[in-house]
């Protein structure tokens, strides 16, 4: 699925093969404000870029285990992990206009996970990411 968020800013390709595609909201007051709704496949492999650098904010939150990379026109894009050497993400559904996913509407409560648990949890249900430094030809 090769994708991008309306003003071009990030360019994703993204090799998921799960149907249907649900999202997840998050209940923390960053995700809440920001009305993400994430989705992620574990067995699939983002790859994306910084098509305009310019238009990004990269901001960390709480425990500052995420980095959540946003376009200053379309919202927060994609959140990456780093964990044991390896790069994985969610992907904002709504952000990127990705067509035909559902969403679960209970808000997923993550406060009272320790900073094992968290990355243990992401390692096992996000997407490996590849950031390319450059813009997809």
């Amino acid at each position: 699925m090769k994708i991008c968020c309306d003003c071009g800013s990030f360019r994703i390709d993204w090799d998921t093969r799960i149907s249907p595609i649900v999202a997840r909201m998050c209940a923390c007051d960053y995700c809440t404000e920001t009305k993400g709704e994430f989705v992620s496949d574990p067995s699939s492999r983002v790859t994306f870029w910084l098509a305009q650098p310019s238009n990004q904010n990269i901001v960390t939150h709480g425990h500052g285990t995420a980095l959540f990379y946003g376009c200053q026109n379309c919202g927060v894009i994609i959140v990456t992990s780093e964990i044991e050497g390896e790069l994985y993400c969610v992907l904002n559904a709504k952000a990127l206009n990705i067509k035909d996913y559902s969403l679960d509407n209970n808000l997923k409560d993550f406060s009272a996970e320790s900073v094992q648990e968290r990355l243990a949890r992401r390692k096992n249900n996000w997407s490996k990411a590849i950031m390319q430094s450059n813009q997809k030809s």
